[in-house]
């Protein structure tokens, strides 16, 4: 059985205007990027944004979405 090792880093970026953030994440499992996550803020108004990596296991009779 192997233990999955998560790690989890974090970036935030001040624009010239004060109130005007960028926040980038991205996570980790066993050595391999598997989560980015942006989220953009002015003021109190922000979007979120995820992107994940699909997990698949190619089987003899297709392949499986995890």
């Amino acid at each position: 059985m192997e233990i999955e090792k998560t790690r989890e880093t974090s970036w935030k970026i001040q624009l010239k205007n004060k109130n005007e953030n960028i926040e980038l994440t991205s996570v980790e499992i066993s050595g391999e990027v598997r989560l980015v996550k942006l989220k953009l803020l002015k003021n109190s108004d922000f979007i979120n944004v995820e992107m994940k990596k699909e997990l698949c296991l190619d089987l003899q009779d297709g392949l499986i979405l995890l």
